[in-house]
């Protein structure tokens, strides 16, 4: 299981460094620049900057347990709006940098630029390393309209453009597409944890492995009765395509 979190701002830091502030979040402290490591995903599995600032120096996501080894420098930074295809980030998810619970959490960049310019941590959480599922896998694809805003998550539903048999599912893997996406993240009823993918903008764009068919391990599980909805963070659209990878459990 994974959680994605994210933090964001559109400044012009001239050089010094500085934390950049906490996307809210409605499963976990997120206030001021801090995001708090909840107790059930306190492990890093992957995490990435994307910024289109000219001048780049350094991203680090920090916090006490961190600094008492070294603060997490993250590379390869996407130099852009938004992810491009075969998203760069940094994936843990074999081997997870286990975290304290409850510590606060920053992120740290220094980037340059001639104006203000936005500038995106995000940062997915796991409890543990991924444990790849196979089985009869299959992808259903399901349209969203929601209308995209930057530095915030906003929810929409889901429509499915079949109608799956009834029954329970487990996603196993998603893929989100719109231009000026950002990530997406998927919200099942009464669940907590959001799992989330990188943004794809152009039916072309190649996904990250980690993200789909399977090898990421079960993102969550829904039955057909209630099914999941949709966080996104982007730029501007109102016509995602999302789809899902799917195991059907009975």
């Amino acid at each position: 299981m994974q959680h994605l979190v994210g933090w964001f701002q559109d400044v012009d830091q001239a050089a010094a460094a500085a934390d950049i502030a906490a996307i809210s979040d409605d499963t976990l402290f997120a206030q001021g620049d801090i995001i708090r490591v909840p107790e059930e995903m306190s492990n890093v599995m992957a995490v990435a900057c994307i910024t289109a600032a000219v001048t780049f120096t350094s991203a680090q996501l920090q916090s006490p347990s961190l600094r008492q080894l070294a603060n997490m420098d993250i590379l390869p930074v996407v130099r852009a709006a938004v992810f491009g295809s075969s998203p760069a980030l940094m994936d843990l998810s074999k081997n997870p940098f286990a975290l304290i619970p409850n510590e606060s959490l920053t992120f740290n960049t220094n980037t340059d630029d001639a104006a203000v310019i936005e500038i995106y941590g995000l940062l997915w959480l796991t409890d543990g390393p991924a444990v790849p599922v196979s089985g009869e896998i299959f992808t259903v694809r399901a349209t969203a309209a929601i209308v995209l805003a930057g530095g915030a998550w906003i929810n929409g539903n889901l429509t499915f453009s079949q109608d799956l048999p009834f029954g329970d599912y487990d996603v196993v893997g998603m893929r989100a597409e719109s231009a000026n996406l950002l990530c997406a993240r998927l919200v099942f009823p009464g669940k907590p944890w959001r799992p989330g993918v990188p943004g794809a903008n152009v039916p072309g764009d190649i996904d990250h492995p980690l993200f789909r068919m399977g090898a990421g391990g079960i993102m969550g599980s829904f039955n057909t009765n209630n099914p999941p909805t949709v966080d996104m963070i982007g730029i501007s659209d109102s016509a995602e395509n999302v789809l899902l990878d799917l195991i059907k459990r009975g």
